[in-house]
C-alpha cells in the first residue's frame, strides 16, 4: 500500500510538472489549438481500481487546482478534472468484467488488455476533453469546431498515454 501510494505521488508530481513545464510550452502555430495534449489526466486514469470515490474525486479537485494555477484558468481544468472522475467511476461500473476486477490489476494495457483499455481511455480523455474545451469557450455557437478540437486533442492525448504506458508500465510476470 505504501509502494502504491509513493508511486502515486510521484506520477501526480511528474505529471503534472510534465504538463506545464513542457505539454504547455509547445508553440505549432496555428496547430497549437488542435495539438495540445492533456497527459495530466492519465493520473487519474492509472489510479487504483480500490480507490475510494471520495478520494478519486479529491485527487481530481487538487489536480485540476494545480492545472489551473499554471495555465491561469479559473477553474476549468479543475471542473474537467472532476468531471473525468465523476465519468471514470461511472465508466469502471461499466466496464467491470464478469467476475470483477482482480485487486492485483491496474487499469492498464498490460493488466486489462487492449479493447479495455482503449474503450477506457478513450472514452474518458474525449468526455474530459469535450467538457474542458465547450467550458472553455462557454457557448454552444462554433459547437462543431469545438467539437473538433476537442477530438484532435484528444487524439494525441490518447496517443500521449499510450506510448507512456509502453515507456513507464513494465509487463506483469505471471508465476
Amino acid at each position: 500500500m505504501l509502494k502504491t501510494i509513493r508511486n502515486n505521488v510521484a506520477l501526480f508530481i511528474l505529471l503534472l510538472l510534465a504538463q506545464v513545464l513542457v505539454l504547455e510550452q509547445i508553440d505549432l502555430g496555428e496547430l497549437s489549438p488542435f495539438i495540445n495534449p492533456m497527459l495530466y489526466v492519465w493520473f487519474v486514469l492509472m489510479l487504483p481500481f480500490e480507490t475510494p470515490k471520495t478520494l478519486t474525486m479529491i485527487l481530481a479537485l487538487i489536480l485540476g487546482l494545480c492545472i489551473d494555477a499554471f495555465y491561469n484558468s479559473l477553474g476549468v481544468h479543475a471542473s474537467a478534472s472532476l468531471f473525468l472522475a465523476l465519468c471514470r467511476i461511472q465508466c469502471l461500473k461499466l466496464l467491470t468484467p464478469r467476475d470483477g476486477y482482480d485487486s492485483t490489476h491496474s487499469p492498464t494495457l498490460y493488466d486489462m488488455g487492449k479493447s479495455w483499455f482503449f474503450l477506457y481511455t478513450g472514452s474518458l480523455v474525449v468526455l474530459h476533453h469535450i467538457w474542458l474545451f465547450t467550458l472553455e469557450v462557454f457557448r454552444f455557437t462554433g459547437f462543431s469546431q469545438t467539437l473538433l478540437k476537442s477530438l484532435s486533442n484528444a487524439t494525441f492525448t490518447i496517443l500521449l498515454i499510450l506510448l507512456c504506458q509502453f515507456v513507464f508500465i513494465k509487463p506483469k510476470k505471471h508465476t
